[in-house]
Formats: C-alpha cells, sequence, structure tokens
C-alpha cells in the first residue's frame, strides 16, 4: 500500500465534504500517485454519491506547500487561513480569497505555474473494482 485517499462527511452528502490523501513514504512521493489517487476519488465521489465538486474542501497544514501546490493543480483555492490550527482551507472552484492575507504563511504560490489537471474528465471505466467481504 502506498497510502490512503479519504472523505469526511459529518453532516451528510449535503453540506461539505473534506478531501485527504495521504503517500506514506517518502519515496512513493512527488511521482504522480496523489495526482492519479484523487482524481479518481473525486471523480467517484462527484458521480457516484453524488456530492458537488463546491462541496469539497481540504484542510492542510500551512507549511505542507507540496499538498497545497496538488490541491491547487486539481482546482480548489484557499479561502481560508485558519491560524489556530495553522492551516489553510481550500475549496474547489474557488479562488484565493482576496481578503485574505496570506503574507504570514510564507506561501511561495504561483497561480500561473500550477498546471491543472481536470479530474471530472477522469474515466472510472474499467478502474474500480468491487468490494466483496
Amino acid at each position: 500500500m502506498i497510502g490512503d485517499v479519504n472523505l469526511f462527511l459529518p453532516n451528510g452528502v449535503e453540506e461539505d465534504g473534506e478531501c485527504e490523501i495521504m503517500i506514506a513514504s517518502e519515496h512513493d512521493r512527488r511521482k504522480g500517485y496523489a495526482v492519479e489517487a484523487l482524481s479518481l476519488f473525486l471523480s467517484y465521489l462527484t458521480t457516484s454519491l453524488p456530492l458537488p465538486p463546491t462541496h469539497l474542501i481540504a484542510r492542510i497544514s500551512s507549511a505542507n506547500i507540496p499538498s497545497i501546490k496538488l490541491f491547487q493543480r486539481l482546482g480548489f483555492g484557499i479561502v481560508k487561513h485558519v491560524k489556530v490550527f495553522d492551516e489553510v482551507e481550500m475549496r474547489y472552484a474557488s479562488e484565493i480569497a482576496r481578503d485574505l492575507d496570506l503574507a504570514d504563511l510564507a506561501l511561495e504560490l504561483d497561480p500561473g505555474v500550477v498546471q491543472s489537471v481536470d479530474w471530472r474528465k477522469t474515466s472510472l471505466q474499467g478502474r474500480l473494482g468491487s468490494y466483496d467481504p
């Protein structure tokens, strides 16, 4: 196992769902596994649950620049800085909030450099197995 992806739905599919991913070994990071896994996962969530894409959020440590950039590539924008937890909240199809002061986060994010991935076009055909307990 390389890692896992999760979705937390504290109030059901009618409200926000928090996405997260973990790639366990540093050796397996930055090889495209996270983009691939999240693309399939997000496509599945929005077509099979169905969870509206705009209800997808991610909460990421402010120091975890690679994860922030990953979610940016997938179409998420920073909407909040939760200082007490030192994390940012990102939401799908949102731009960085205009009134958000990110200067104290040392985030060197250049939206022009981020190459986006349109996971909504990711086909699930032949890529999902069945679980039979």
